[in-house]
């Protein structure tokens, strides 16, 4: 497979390789994790499986580019939003929290136009994680019409975030 090239003024005549965000990502995360290769036993030893580990590891330098919702804009945001909104609490402490981080980042581009997704921090915004009984992260909270219709504990597989929203949005 040949990558898309494209002639830059800057690039004084030379071909350059356009990479999508996500290879982009994956790229500069990579050159970080060789340059930062002392802090990678941490992220190797997790005590989840090697997948997983990745994830973690990879999720110390991820961060979500959608929406951050706070105790000010959660009203406005999530609660009056016409389409159904999936909240992401979590903290930057918790483990399971950075492993979930990319799976919802993912699910924010397959349904992007259909459902709004994006993160609570409940260390910065307690009276929201007060008001929705957040005892638990990480925690995904589907919002529909104002109210919240499906809740998930944990960190789980992609398919099951899948399902619960594709039933929201089929109710």
């Amino acid at each position: 497979m040949r990558l898309p090239q494209e002639v830059l003024p800057e690039a004084e005549g030379k071909a350059c390789y356009l990479a999508s965000k996500e290879v982009k990502k994956r790229v500069i995360f990579f050159c970080w994790a060789f340059t930062h290769f002392k802090d990678l036993p941490f992220c190797l030893s997790s005590p989840f499986s090697v997948d997983t580990s990745i994830f973690v590891c990879y999720s110390m330098f991820y961060e979500m580019a959608d929406v951050n919702f706070s105790d000010q804009n959660f009203e406005a945001e999530v609660l009056k939003s016409a389409e159904p909104v999936v909240v992401d609490f979590w903290a930057e402490w918790c483990t399971p929290c950075r492993i979930v981080s990319p799976i919802i980042e993912e699910l924010a581009e397959e349904y992007k136009g259909k459902v709004k997704v994006g993160k609570l921090n409940v260390d910065e915004n307690p009276s929201v994680s007060g008001q929705f009984n957040v005892m638990s992260i990480p925690s995904i909270l589907i919002f529909k019409d104002g109210m919240p219709v499906k809740t998930i504990i944990g960190a789980q597989a992609k398919d099951n975030f899948k399902r619960a929203i594709d039933e929201v949005l089929s109710s």
